[in-house]
């Protein structure tokens, strides 16, 4: 028997099951029964005269309240859910980066499915849990000696089957985004008169633009709750994307180690790391590489080396960027750069957190975005935003930039 458990934000999922398993037996007439407050699907894969029949069964329950953080409701879903969290803060292990989003994941967690395969996993039935796991966005709990097993101790895995983390602490390259639907927000603080201006001008501008506005969206932070990053992190992570955007455009090796010795650069992330050292990176590598000009435009703009963020239709100046940073030395630099006013920046925040829902709602809707908006641009823009806003404490290689 296999054994895996998903976690997902989403809920009310009896239809998306159903019908992931038609489309993967569509000769199967799933049976269903109430336990124990889980609803549990089965489909029964007849055997022969050699091999024993095949039992597919998912469990599914979901939290009595859902919301975006672990409240003090007495359902059972919310109860096992704060003994994961306990469980996965207690694990003897720094509290790094991958570990912070897990935690961050898991208070986010509404339903629980679990995925049992009997006696062994089939083809058809990994299909089933492959495409039910990228559909909910899902955390995966599982033990090690499995067909997609990821570590030889219980561990937890991307919606892909990469590893995250395991409970020995090692981490793999898996992917985490933490994603909270607008509807699910429960008690919120009242927003102040600066939010409520903030929205109704970005709504206003949005509309002047023909872009699609969803009222229900939360506000934005207020400058109040919002922390921005100090100077001299923003200015490293300046440094950092401009030589991993220039790799990604062919710049040699060579020039840009001179380059990183030049400026005293050592803020690489991990990932930025692995893909700076990449002897041959892929199509996909150069794309990830080079489009982080996007963001790096956002943080010239912030330390007031870009005058302006211009409406997102268009690709930043990349070689003004690049002057910025190559054409004058480092003390000139950091002499020279001032962090804009933060209400100026959560003015742009808000902005580019509206246009990124619309982009990723005409994306849903299999459409261009309205309003001439370049999809990957905003996505750059929102990104680097969230991360100078230090929105849910997240280090670069996992900010999320939730709509």
């Amino acid at each position: 028997m296999e054994n895996y458990t998903l976690y997902s934000h989403d809920v009310d999922l009896d239809d998306t099951i159903l019908a992931i398993l038609k489309k993967h037996f569509p000769r199967s007439s799933p049976s269903f029964r109430e336990v124990e407050g889980s609803r549990q699907m089965i489909v029964t894969i007849k055997g022969g005269l050699i091999f024993k029949p095949k039992t597919l069964t998912i469990k599914y329950r979901q939290r009595q309240t859902p919301s975006y953080r672990l409240i003090n409701d007495d359902c059972p879903v919310s109860i096992q859910l704060r003994g994961l969290y306990n469980f996965t803060e207690a694990l003897p292990m720094p509290q790094n980066d991958v570990k912070r989003l897990l935690l961050r994941k898991i208070e986010t967690i509404n339903s629980e499915t679990v995925f049992i395969a009997e006696p062994t996993l089939t083809q058809e039935m990994q299909g089933v849990l492959s495409e039910l796991a990228q559909t909910l966005d899902s955390l995966i709990f599982a033990q090690p000696q499995l067909t997609l097993s990821k570590s030889s101790d219980l561990h937890f895995m991307d919606s892909s089957f990469r590893l995250l983390m395991d409970l020995d602490g090692n981490t793999g390259d898996g992917k985490l985004d933490v994603k909270i639907a607008s509807k699910y927000y429960d008690d919120p603080t009242p927003p102040t008169w600066l939010q409520q201006d903030r929205k109704a001008r970005t709504e206003a501008f949005l509309r002047q633009r023909g872009i699609p506005i969803n009222p229900r969206l939360p506000m934005t932070e207020d400058s109040s709750t919002s922390l921005l990053r100090d100077k001299q992190t923003i200015i490293e992570r300046v440094y950092c994307l401009t030589i991993l955007a220039a790799r990604g455009e062919g710049v040699p090796l060579e020039r840009l180690d001179t380059l990183i010795q030049r400026y005293a650069i050592d803020g690489f992330t991990e990932e930025e790391k692995k893909l700076y050292a990449k002897p041959d990176p892929s199509d996909e590598d150069k794309a990830i590489m080079t489009w982080r000009y996007e963001s790096l435009n956002v943080l010239q703009w912030a330390l007031g080396f870009v005058d302006t963020l211009v409406y997102p239709s268009e690709i930043c100046d990349v070689p003004a960027l690049v002057g910025n940073v190559i054409e004058r030395s480092r003390a000139d630099l950091e002499q020279n750069a001032v962090v804009r006013d933060e209400e100026v920046i959560l003015d742009e925040l808000d902005k580019i957190y509206r246009m990124h829902w619309a982009c990723v709602e005409a994306r849903m809707q299999q459409q261009p975005p309205a309003g001439d908006l370049n999809s990957s641009i905003v996505y750059e823009r929102h990104y680097a935003l969230n991360w100078l806003t230090t929105y849910l404490d997240q280090e670069w290689d996992y900010v999320s930039t939730d709509t």
